[in-house]
């Protein structure tokens, strides 16, 4: 159990996960980071003018940055909006392996950042219904029909998103915040994100922290568009995949890959990490890229 909070530079606090020996987020911000690379890349001002749903897959759901980030600028849109848009509903699916996370949320959510979210909901209720994964739903203003669902379902990552694929579920915004592939490639194969594609839709984006050539080439395996999205810290931007370009504009701090970055993609660094029937062992994982890489390198020497 993580029982022990580490203030990064901008002041939002964030934890140590122990048994990989990594931090839940970047050093420069925990809360910068899930703001700009996850919420700001969903493209919030525009989805709320001109759908009726909203709906996001929060995979790794950790200390919920993401998913908290993400309602603070829904809330913030719909004030300057003041609901003036078509939205009726937004329903947040997050996925967790750690029961227990719910229990350091109180803390993360009495920082001043979620002030507003914080206003807008019965907080307690909300962690005692996430506990149980239920389902819990809001409304922001008592005036208006628009509500808020968010449901925590604790589960292996591969199964769970499996059964949301048979179910047939599609989301605008899949975000994927993992602890790295070189902890967890579990986590990062190439048939995950295929089955990502699958519940993406047709202007849906999935975005995540990492910039590594092996998940931005396995994205772009899928038959995905690759963007990158806006540098935090001392890390590289993190990475933004997509199917339909028309629905990406320059103004939302998407950017393109430069030629070094498009070309390392074809590269041995880009080889995927797999797992098709999502029953390897990580060391299985990387045995398996490990010869795969060997072997493009003999091919490429004859």
């Amino acid at each position: 159990m993580l029982n022990k909070f580490i203030t990064t530079e901008d002041g939002s606090i964030t934890c140590l996960e122990p048994e990989c020996g990594e931090l839940y987020h970047n050093r420069a911000g925990a809360y910068t980071e899930a703001l700009n690379n996850y919420a700001k890349p969903c493209a919030l001002e525009k989805r709320v003018k001109k759908q009726k749903q909203i709906a996001v897959l929060d995979s790794c759901f950790g200390l919920g940055y993401n998913t908290f980030v993400f309602i603070n600028e829904l809330l913030e849109q719909l004030n300057t909006n003041n609901l003036g848009g078509v939205l009726e509903t937004c329903r947040i699916v997050a996925i967790d392996r750690d029961r227990d996370i719910v229990k350091l949320l109180p803390e993360i959510l009495a920082q001043s950042q979620f002030k507003l979210l914080c206003q807008t909901l019965d907080s307690n209720q909300m962690l005692d219904t996430l506990q149980n994964s239920a389902i819990y739903s809001f409304n922001p203003k008592a005036d208006s029909s628009f509500s808020i669902s968010l449901e925590l379902k604790f589960a292996d990552l591969r199964r769970a998103v499996l059964r949301l694929v048979e179910n047939e579920e599609q989301f605008d915004c899949i975000f994927h915040d993992g602890f790295s592939p070189i902890a967890m490639p579990e986590l990062w194969t190439i048939d995950l994100f295929q089955l990502y594609k699958k519940l993406l839709n047709s202007d849906g984006r999935i975005i995540t922290y990492s910039s590594a050539y092996a998940i931005r080439s396995a994205l772009k395996q899928c038959g995905l568009q690759i963007r990158k999205t806006i540098a935090v810290g001392k890390k590289s931007g993190g990475t933004i995949a997509f199917k339909n370009s028309e629905e990406i504009v320059d103004n939302e701090n998407i950017f393109f890959l430069s030629q070094e970055e498009n070309e390392k993609l074809s590269s041995h660094s880009g080889i995927p990490y797999r797992d098709p029937d999502f029953k390897y062992s990580r060391a299985q994982i990387v045995e398996n890229r490990e010869a795969e890489i060997r072997q493009a390198k003999l091919c490429a020497n004859k």
